[in-house]
């Protein structure tokens, strides 16, 4: 058994109801008092319980408590008559709370600009230079042969444009197969019709491949080539 040290009455564990009255929490208790909060002979007994309820659980001997028909019957009928969501009081405060709920900041067209100004060009950390947008007539004149050749449906997943507008709240995309910054090519042979998903990873297997590129023209520089092969002792230089 153990003693309270707040007020030496004896008790099997101490126990937060027990230190409410003395307005204290089991953790203040232990860093003021130190100790332990349960005895040996509750730890002991609490964890021989433990294992011969986990036994006969385990042994079927114990099952949940059936719930009867008449209980059922009960509590369905009283949904019946109390159930809040039937209590046009109640629908109706819930119905106003969901009104007045606000999910978004609102800002005004100043402040959205304010903030667009802030990062444009140089002030965001990642423009590489830019470049002027150019009016490409032979754009405007593909675009549309583009998507009625593949009669007007992503030639990935088939969704066709009337769909993808109806998810996607935007007609079909058609992707170039090589990016125009490098082919200057804006004919049919060089057009796909895709739909949102379907172009964003061509984009992705587009910048992977043009990485893979990269890094293969890093490695074959002089420079890179000669600061493999080459370690420094001292002031020295010493080839492999």
């Amino acid at each position: 058994m153990l003693f309270c040290k707040i007020c030496n009455k004896q008790l099997k564990y101490i126990s937060n109801s027990h230190l409410k009255l003395h307005h204290i929490t089991q953790v203040e208790y232990k860093n003021r008092f130190g100790g332990e909060l349960r005895s040996v002979e509750y730890k002991t007994n609490y964890t021989k319980h433990s294992e011969m309820m986990s036994n006969m659980w385990k042994n079927g001997l114990l099952k949940p408590m059936p719930i009867s028909e008449e209980r059922k019957r009960k509590t369905s009928e009283r949904m019946k008559v109390n159930n809040p969501m039937k209590n046009p009081t109640i629908v109706a405060k819930a119905k106003k709370t969901k009104q007045n709920r606000v999910y978004r900041i609102i800002r005004s067209d100043e402040h959205r600009n304010k903030i667009r100004l802030s990062k444009l060009k140089e002030k965001n950390p990642r423009w590489s230079g830019g470049s002027e947008q150019e009016y490409r007539p032979s754009w405007d004149s593909n675009r549309k042969p583009a998507l009625e050749r593949d009669n007007y449906r992503c030639v990935e997943c088939g969704i066709t444009d009337d769909e993808h507008r109806i998810r996607y709240d935007k007609g079909l995309h058609v992707h170039h197969k090589i990016p125009y910054k490098i082919s200057k090519n804006d004919s049919l042979e060089n057009l796909v019709t895709l739909c949102v998903q379907h172009h964003i990873r061509a984009e992705q297997e587009i910048l992977r491949e043009m990485n893979k590129i990269k890094s293969s023209l890093i490695d074959l520089e002089p420079d890179r080539i000669t600061a493999k092969v080459t370690r420094r002792k001292g002031n020295a230089s010493v080839r492999d």
